[in-house]
């Protein structure tokens, strides 16, 4: 059977995947595969602060198993497969005992709890990612399916919930999560030093942003989350899960990896004949104006976008990438990834396809004698020394600051689904 749950947590605290451990640890029965974790629309105003929902399968373990975390010293495995016992409605209240107990008690937090004997299809998750769904819809497929439910609040998290049950992997990231409740921070250096150290692990990434002196493995501590290290191989995260342990047992009580939707580009919709609001997608569009800047460090600019003219914006956490946006000309071919938001593209990275040439007109110096040339009127251009005339300026190639190729922002302001350009001959494959 599979339990999806989301919207248990907080500005201020929790953390939707601890809770996930918290029933992995506490419903009595094996885990099937690995947990997954699955980040929604970045763009929904009332998105949870990891916005994440997460989904597994149980039942009783059968086949091969996998040590894929540790729960308060105990081994969780992950079983290749299973053979299913009792009822949705049975584990569906089990699970709601459990999130009841524990979920962060806020106005904005309504979880969603859904408990299936099979996955809900593709198409919800789908549209998940690229609009607003509202809970009637998430309630139809869950009747249709013949799902258990339970929901706190508005309910509102019955639509992650049923988002991650029709999530159907193709492109597919990894995390290991380790958690505590004991309140240990170590210093900046520290975090550079074990983030640097992560990173030297095959298959992982964005685990440090070297430009900017931040350890990215490392979050908010109002959050039960100690560090989060991912890769594109499930192996090579198994394989650290006891090194990570014996260097920080004073810190962590529990580590979990997590099969993800992160750095996929799942969210974007290539090439869309018509732009929504609220919806991320790539296109390819021609810039019509010189990138302005505004109050804040914010740029913006004209596009031509299938006939028709768009805005697009380089925000100030944008970093390289806002540097790069802002030496784009007039004539510049550019492939744009971003959301789109209040009629504006806010871009995540882009693909500088061909760059428009740019000339200077000079007057250059004389044929004959060397000498600086000045304007002649109508007749052209004269040199000041020996007075040849002749009809036409000359003109000079401007030398770009840019070159084609790829921009993307920082690691640190970077979204979970957004894929980072160096993964993507990678993720491709």
């Amino acid at each position: 059977m599979y339990v999806a749950i989301d919207d248990t947590d907080s500005p201020g605290g929790m953390c939707t995947t601890f809770l996930m451990t918290e029933i992995i640890g506490r419903i009595g029965l094996d885990l099937i595969g690995l947990p997954q974790l699955v980040r929604l629309n970045p763009n929904i105003p009332y998105k949870t602060r990891g916005n994440a929902a997460l989904c597994a399968r149980f039942g009783r373990g059968t086949g091969q198993s996998r040590r894929i975390g540790t729960i308060e010293g105990k081994a969780v495995l992950a079983w290749s497969d299973a053979s299913e016992s009792g009822s949705t409605e049975e584990l569906a209240g089990l699970v709601s005992e459990i999130v009841g107990e524990m979920y962060e008690r806020h106005e904005n937090t309504n979880p969603g709890i859904v408990v299936s004997e099979r996955r809900f299809p593709g198409w919800f998750y789908q549209e998940a990612l690229k609009r607003e769904m509202r809970k009637e819809e998430a309630l139809s497929i869950i009747r249709e399916i013949g799902a258990s439910f339970r929901e706190f609040g508005n309910g509102r998290g019955l639509i992650g919930a049923s988002a991650a049950m029709s999530w159907h992997p193709g492109r597919r990231t990894f995390e290991l999560l380790a958690y505590n409740h004991y309140g240990n921070t170590p210093d900046n250096d520290e975090k550079m030093k074990i983030a640097k150290w992560a990173d030297s692990v095959p298959g992982t990434f964005s685990s440090v942003d070297s430009r900017h002196n931040k350890a990215l493995i490392f979050p908010s501590p109002r959050t039960p989350v100690y560090m989060g290290i991912r890769s594109t191989l499930e192996e090579s995260l198994i394989n650290i899960i006891e090194p990570i342990g014996a260097r920080e047992e004073t810190a962590c009580e529990r580590y979990m990896i997590y099969e993800t939707n992160q750095a996929t580009d799942d969210h974007i919709q290539a090439d869309p004949e018509i732009l929504e609001n609220l919806m991320s997608c790539s296109l390819i569009a021609e810039i019509s104006s010189v990138p302005e800047a505004v109050q804040g460090g914010h740029w913006f600019c004209n596009a031509i976008w299938n006939g028709k003219t768009i805005k697009a914006a380089a925000f100030e956490p944008s970093g390289e990438l806002r540097e790069s946006f802002r030496n784009l000309a007039t004539g510049d071919m550019v492939r744009f990834f971003g959301s789109y938001n209040s009629a504006v593209l806010n871009i995540e990275k882009m693909e500088i396809i061909t760059l428009s040439k740019e000339f200077i007109r000079s007057g250059g110096r004389c044929r004959i004698c060397g000498g600086s040339i000045e304007s002649a009127g109508k007749s052209g251009v004269r040199c000041r020394s020996c007075g040849e005339v002749r009809e036409y300026y000359s003109y000079s190639e401007r030398k770009r600051n840019l070159l084609p190729g790829w921009y993307e922002v920082p690691a640190s302001s970077r979204r979970h689904l957004a894929m980072p350009v160096d993964l993507m001959g990678i993720m491709e494959q």
